[in-house]
């Protein structure tokens, strides 16, 4: 087989367009996901574990945090503080969840319902890896709350309380 000789200037345009079109080929092929979201553009409600910084605690079941930057009141997941709560009790309550969580990074996990009717976010929340919801059950600073939902871990705290 012979080769006829090929001028500089006709192998560069054939391999610009070789290129040109072996590019053109293989971005058609893969095709461009256009419904991934950035992990750090997903809101709290969106994402199902996600760290966040304990900015402060408001009473034996709630605590701000910081998440990304932006601040938010959640509400520990399937506990309720009884409205006839003892003075006492309730800063002993706070003093034990200031001990537990004020000022530390913590997870929060997301269950079935995100938020509460006042736009409070409904969590289970870890510190070194213990459910602090149900830290607080055992402590005896709350109770279970008795609200219709199922709620995934709802019967492992129960459980713990007994």
């Amino acid at each position: 087989m012979k080769i006829k000789n090929i001028s500089r200037k006709t192998l560069l345009i054939f391999a610009f367009f070789s290129t040109f079109t072996l590019i053109l080929a293989c971005s058609s092929v893969i095709p461009k996901n256009e419904t991934s979201i950035d992990q750090d553009a997903e809101t709290p409600q969106q994402q199902k574990i996600q760290k966040g910084e304990v900015l402060k605690v408001i009473d034996a079941i709630t605590i701000q945090v910081k998440i990304n930057g932006k601040k938010f009141t959640v509400k520990y997941l399937v506990l309720d503080i009884p409205n006839n709560f003892d003075p006492y009790i309730n800063q002993k309550a706070i003093d034990f969840n200031n001990y537990l969580v004020n000022g530390r990074t913590i997870q929060l996990e997301k269950d079935i319902i995100d938020s509460d009717k006042f736009g409070n976010l409904l969590r289970y929340v870890y510190a070194d890896g213990e459910m602090i919801n149900q830290k607080i059950l055992i402590n005896g600073y709350a109770s279970l709350a008795n609200d219709q939902h199922n709620f995934s871990k709802r019967s492992q705290i129960g459980r713990a309380h007994v």
